[in-house]
């Protein structure tokens, strides 16, 4: 099994337990699911940790397997079925040659609302190699005035995207993928007017993963090291109609250890969280969690983190405690907290 397919496996699977146990439509940002991706280099074999909260790929569970339980209703029982039966299907494959191109759309207005600076094209052109990035690992065609490299603090950087489909869990062929499925549950259910299967085809044509108007916000770390930038490590989240707003606070985390080679101890860079805050956060503060600290005023806080166009991403040397992130308005006001870990 390859590590993409690893990856996919556990995120499926989140899925599905989340959808066993009623899970609501809104964004969860309370729990986060651990994944490991591999992200090869030239000479060094770079493995990378990523968390990210599960509405990064809420929509991956129109592929999942689902296991029936056994209160489920009938409805559910036969969607689930062929969901189980096409989701390792030519017809509903993720992986392979993608043909993802440049689009001149804006991005959709929830979207904008939340990162204002996505309504124009960046001051500076991406380079390139930034624009082929977003589009070799997008899902759908991604809307040009939105790639760019939002620059932060400490050499690290944001890799900012806007493109159509549900990012690396995007169907190659969502039309082919919603009517192999549509077959199937014809061949189940082959009465043309009976009440389960219209119930069930209607679920099917309102999946997301088969909704070409989708839209996903992707973020990818960057970092600038020994000259050369270093990609890897983010997350995307699709924007579903059930959804009223983008997600904020801290949406993605990891770290990275590097291989010299075989028998040698691994070399591991501090954990990295970003994510997005609301229009109002003028900077974050990164202080120590407890009642010791609890009540530090905002010029005492332990570390001070700058925001560039609603976004962050910072770095925390391993083995530290557990920390709160606040952010704060201009005048120092706490507007949210969030505990690390």
């Amino acid at each position: 099994m390859s590590a993409f397919e690893d990856l996919q496996r556990q995120l499926l699977e989140s899925v599905a337990e989340r959808r066993a146990q009623g899970a609501t439509s809104e964004p969860a940002r309370s729990s986060r699911s651990r994944v490991r991706w591999a992200h090869s280099g030239a000479r060094r074999r770079r493995l990378l940790a990523l968390i990210a909260i599960p509405l990064a790929f809420a929509a991956a569970a129109a592929a999942a397997k689902l296991v029936t339980q056994s209160r489920e209703s009938p409805e559910n029982v036969l969607l689930n079925r062929v969901l189980g039966a096409t989701g390792s299907s030519a017809a509903c494959r993720m992986t392979g040659p993608r043909r993802s191109r440049l689009s001149g759309e804006a991005p959709e207005s929830r979207i904008t609302a939340t990162l204002p600076a996505l309504a124009r094209a960046p001051r500076e052109a991406p380079p390139a190699a930034v624009v082929a990035l977003a589009e070799r690992n997008s899902g759908g065609a991604v809307l040009a005035r939105t790639i760019r490299v939002v620059r932060l603090p400490d050499g690290l950087s944001l890799i900012e995207y806007v493109a159509y489909g549900e990012g690396p869990f995007t169907l190659l062929d969502p039309r082919l993928c919603e009517s192999a499925r549509l077959a199937l549950l014809a061949r189940l259910r082959p009465g043309t007017h009976e009440p389960l299967r219209e119930a069930v085809s209607r679920q099917i044509r309102q999946m997301s993963d088969t909704d070409s108007t989708i839209q996903s916000l992707t973020l990818d770390r960057r970092e600038q090291r020994a000259g050369a930038p270093l990609d890897g490590g983010g997350a995307s989240f699709p924007v579903l109609a059930t959804y009223k707003r983008l997600p904020t606070g801290v949406l993605f985390s990891g770290s990275g250890c590097e291989y010299a080679r075989p028998g040698h101890p691994a070399h591991c860079s501090p954990d990295f969280y970003g994510g997005i805050v609301g229009r109002a956060t003028a900077y974050l503060t990164l202080e120590a969690a407890g009642g010791a600290r609890r009540n530090v005023r905002p010029h005492e806080a332990a570390r001070r983190i700058a925001v560039n166009e609603c976004l962050f991403l910072f770095a925390v040397p391993r083995g530290v405690g557990p920390e709160v992130v606040v952010q704060r308005a201009r005048d120092g006001r706490a507007l949210a907290r969030e505990r690390l870990r």
